[in-house]
């Protein structure tokens, strides 16, 4: 039954959106237990207030919002927020539809068809989007479209460019778009599976390809979950009761039907951030994107709820009133804490989010764990990459290893170590609350898996993907698509994409106010923070950098740090320390160049560290210079290998250049500015005297090359560090010129070697 529309563009029609607030699976639980998915809080907001906000701000006037799981809860909330309060509300209409008997996306579309509310284009979207996206000039351009070239467009999908290792990714599948460049019409659509079992390839009609002059082959995007449709999509849904998925379903059958004759075009959202929290590696990344201020002015101290309070400063910290810290508890960065929460001394918090009323104890570390509110924990607990629900008590000295789940009321005693990837609840035959194993039940309400797939680009996962996971994409021969048709293998039938192995290329006040000034315009190395993309492996250079870029770069670093010295002194493996490294650079979107110059920077502290706590005497300039030496000589023996994998065989000569202008940065920061001055440094060696060392064990360790270093040292760029970089580069004159001694030396030996020959 097709809905009667109203002209596509008719000012006067406000615009209608369409929010179904269900995920059909069960990929939240326990947390969404007692829980629709769309009031889980992120950053201590629920999920369908950032949807809302983000409709708001594309100019919607009436929403229609499909409830099914806990459908009163919903309601309840809704009649209680801002949105409903229509005197000061952004809509018209906050509509809540009740389909207790819906079990997927197409059937809430074919009850939305029933219904015949829909009078035109309208935005279709999940209750768990968070965006800054004006949707409003997409509505606008997919109309203009409809009444000029496209009339049979029926769809814009929303979709961001995303690097392949980029959190917000799934790691098990990829969606495969061919997209003609020129009109963005969508011309074939796919998703590929990357493990357990490879997709091998990907057929694209070859009739559909020779009617476009210019197409893409892309899978460097990702779904946003918002959908620009025309009328017509519901009564689509009502005609074919297969579909089910709005991807995998209506889309692939839209654009594979011979009959129906109809279009799906994208827009592809470059400059603004638009992603769906749809499993808890998404909760993760998009709390991230959210606290580092990615989604602008979408924020924390936006203040979404009316009762909120949440106050801004450095370094991306939120707090509400009437926090209580202890004299010695420190919120490290980007951390979200709520009103009436009590943190202990020797407490240590860095990103994270703490709901409201929760009483953490002294000694404590939560390290990229969400705490939500009304929550106890003990003393000297651990929490790492945890996610704790409402009402839970934890006692002291506990363990929670990454990826833990604790649903809502858990209880856990003292002394407890939560394995990594556990799923714990309340025993609901213990009054006590006591934690048992969450294990998924057939009779799961609504909330629960329906379908055999894991749903448009989104797939299980028991808590926050591993480090070891994402990489594991290399080595199952993960897609890496081309952009050019010129990638692709022809036959008589149709085009295959093969898939081919992904490449991986990829006083503290004052020196975290240098390492700001360093990762500026002017500053050297790899720019921005996307990760090295296989379809495109360009990086933007430093100068692209923004306040909010160097910001995160800061703040990569300050953690780095503090990572790399525990690395260094607990003597951790260079393959650990490096995977420590590359989750931290995932996490916070920076470059390589960033982990270079954390490694530097970790190197010469700990260099300067030994030499300080070395017992020998070093009261003369040759004592202290041997025990400097060794001390580097040591350093490299065991952790080189890390400044080795920051150096990637493609771009070789341009990393070993960053690498060396990083060190000769980071060691003239102490050095002497004039021939008076006696350098800036309380301990007992200089960085600015450990340059040759280092320089001279870098090369005989392979790891910058003669050839490297000369280069360094002649270009322009070495010379133009002022008085202190000067006496860093004259440190390691000695050493350049025996390298152009030895070359030339080489020569002659050559050169007589021709001599005799000709004789």
């Amino acid at each position: 039954m097709a809905s009667k529309e109203t002209a596509a563009g008719d000012d006067e029609t406000p615009l209608q959106a369409v929010i179904i607030s269900d995920s059909y699976n069960s990929r939240f639980k326990p947390l969404t237990t007692d829980l629709p998915r769309c009031l889980v809080p992120l950053a201590n907001t629920p999920l369908i207030d950032y949807t809302l906000e983000f409709l708001a701000g594309s100019g919607v006037k009436q929403v229609y919002i499909f409830v099914c799981a806990h459908a009163d809860k919903i309601k309840d909330y809704l009649a209680q927020s801002k949105w409903t309060d229509y005197a000061s509300s952004p809509f018209e209409k906050v509509v809540p539809i009740v389909t207790p008997e819906s079990l997927s996306l197409g059937d809430a579309m074919r009850e939305l068809d029933s219904k015949q509310i829909i009078t035109s284009d309208f935005i279709l979207v999940t209750g768990d989007v968070v965006s800054n996206l004006d949707a409003e000039e997409v509505v606008a351009a997919h109309r203009k479209r409809r009444e000029t070239t496209s009339k049979d467009s029926i769809m814009t999908m929303v979709l961001r460019e995303a690097a392949p290792l980029h959190a917000v990714r799934p790691i098990t599948e990829t969606a495969v778009f061919a997209i003609d460049t020129e009109s963005n019409e969508c011309i074939h659509y796919e998703s590929a599976k990357l493990a357990p079992t490879r997709t091998p390839r990907v057929q694209i009609d070859t009739d559909k390809l020779l009617q476009h002059d210019f197409v893409q082959v892309r899978n460097d995007l990702v779904d946003s979950s918002i959908d620009i449709c025309s009328a017509d999509v519901p009564a689509l849904f009502t005609e074919n009761f297969d579909y089910q998925e709005l991807r995998r379903d209506f889309v692939h059958g839209i654009l594979t039907s011979d009959l129906l004759g109809k279009q799906i075009h994208v827009h592809i959202a470059q400059d603004k951030y638009a992603a769906r929290v749809g499993s808890l590696q998404a909760y993760d990344a998009v709390t991230r994107d959210l606290l580092a201020r990615r989604v602008f002015p979408i924020t924390a101290d936006a203040n979404l709820l009316a009762d909120q309070t949440y106050v801004y400063s450095r370094p991306h910290i939120y707090k509400e009133d009437s926090v209580r810290l202890a004299r010695t508890a420190k919120l490290e960065s980007h951390c979200v804490v709520g009103r009436g929460s009590r943190i202990g001394d020797r407490t240590l918090v860095r990103h994270s989010t703490i709901g409201r009323d929760c009483a953490i104890g002294s000694g404590c570390r939560i390290d990229g764990s969400y705490i939500w509110e009304n929550v106890t924990i003990g003393r000297d607990c651990k929490l790492d990459r945890t996610v704790v629900a409402a009402g839970c008590d934890i006692g002291d000295n506990c363990r929670f290893e990454p990826g833990a789940v604790l649903g809502p009321g858990t209880v856990i005693p003292s002394n407890t170590i939560v394995k990594s990837m556990s799923k714990l609840i309340a025993d609901p035959d213990d009054d006590e609350g006591h934690a048992v194993e969450y294990e998924d039940s057939e009779d799961d309400d609504f909330d629960s898996e329906t379908s055999s797939d894991a749903g448009d680009g989104e797939y299980e996962t028991a808590g926050f993907t591993s480090i070891q996971d994402r990489l594991r994409v290399k080595k199952l021969q993960s897609l890496a698509f081309a952009d050019a048709l010129s990638s692709l293998e022809f036959s008589d039938t149709d085009y295959s994409l093969v898939g081919s192995e992904a490449s991986l290329s990829d006083s503290e006040d004052d020196d975290v106010e240098e390492d700001r000034n360093f990762l500026r315009p002017g500053g050297s190395g790899h720019g921005r923070g996307r990760l090295d993309s296989v379809a495109a492996a360009s990086i933007a250079s430093m100068e692209d950098m923004d306040d909010e870029e160097a910001a995160a770069a800061t703040s990569f670093l300050r953690m780095a740090r503090a990572d790399l010295e525990t690395a260094f002194v607990e003597g951790h493996s260079v393959d650990d320390t490096m995977l420590e490294l590359t989750s931290l650079r995932m996490r916070e979107d920076v470059s390589m160049a960033h982990v270079r110059r954390a490694i530097i920077d970790g190197a010469l502290r700990d260099i300067q560290r030994r030499v300080q706590d070395d017992p020998r005497p070093k009261s003369t300039p040759q004592q202290l210079r041997q025990i400097a030496a060794a001390a580097v000589r040591l350093w490299l023996t065991k952790f080189g290998g890390l400044l080795s994998r920051t150096v990637s065989r493609n771009t070789r000569a341009e990393d070993t250049a960053d690498l060396l202008h990083a060190l000769h940065s980071y060691c003239a920061r102490d050095a002497p500015a004039g021939p008076e001055d006696t350098g800036s440094t309380s301990l007992a060696v200089r960085r600015a005297d450990l340059m040759l060392d280092f320089v001279r064990y870098a090369y005989e360790d392979d790891i910058v090359e003669e050839d490297d270093i000369v280069h360094w040292y002649l270009s322009p760029k070495s010379r133009t560090r002022g008085p202190k970089g000067d006496y860093t580069r004259r440190a390691v004159y000695p050493f350049v010129k025996w390298l152009q001694e030895a070359e030339e030396d080489d020569d002659d030996d050559e050169d007589d070697e021709d001599d005799e020959d000709d004789e």
